[in-house]
């Protein structure tokens, strides 16, 4: 988080990497939890950091938002359990 923060001139690959690495269906889903883990760190200190265009993380990585949940919500595994829970009605 702090290499993305120190290097904001790097914005754009960093999120292209974190994107990518979300959007790929055989990245298993304990690493994708972490790299969430990571935007959210990095769109957090962002709005909060005194280093100069560290804002731009949020403007990289908005626009990508709906393709990684896209992704992220339709793993095989999570979409039957999803899909179960909401099959059931109490």
């Amino acid at each position: 988080m702090m290499f993305a923060i120190e290097n904001t001139e790097l914005a754009q690959d960093v999120v292209d990497t974190l994107v990518e690495s979300l959007t790929i269906s055989q990245t298993p889903l304990p690493l994708k939890v972490a790299r969430m883990y990571l935007v959210s760190d990095i769109l957090y200190n962002s709005g909060s950091a005194q280093v100069k265009n560290a804002t731009m993380y949020r403007t990289l990585i908005q626009p990508k938002l709906p393709e990684v949940r896209r992704h992220f919500w339709c793993l095989d595994s999570l979409c039957v359990v999803t899909s179960n829970v909401t099959d059931r009605r109490f």
